[in-house]
């Protein structure tokens, strides 16, 4: 299962979760006013980006449909990257074990250490 998150500018938001998350950029077709399709991965596992079909409009304000789970030993770390990179944190990681954060899209991204 591969999640495919809407985006206003593909190439922006991959250079976003580069940045923010360490992302590796995997395949990047865009237009020039940021239409496109994109996919980057994070610890072996995909994630698509693109813009929404037929033109239909992103949903105004952040994102409320879902989320995307990351299980990484890196949580906290991922947290203040993001945070450095102007996502919105949501529920600080006061351990280490995880939390959340959104994205300049309004995605919701949550930071789990894995159990054990």
């Amino acid at each position: 299962m591969v999640p495919w998150l809407f985006c206003r500018n593909v190439e922006a938001s991959v250079e976003w979760l580069a940045a923010a998350f360490g992302c590796e950029r995997r395949t990047i077709v865009a237009a020039p006013d940021g239409s496109g399709f994109a996919e980057v991965s994070f610890e072996g596992h995909v994630v698509m980006l693109g813009t929404p079909p037929d033109g239909a409009p992103l949903p105004h304000g952040p994102c409320r449909h879902g989320a995307v789970v990351v299980i990484t030993r890196e949580a906290a770390a991922l947290a203040a990257r993001a945070a450095h990179h102007g996502a919105a944190v949501e529920q600080p990681s006061a351990s280490g074990a995880g939390c959340r954060v959104r994205d300049p899209d309004g995605h919701l991204w949550v930071f789990v250490s894995p159990a054990g």
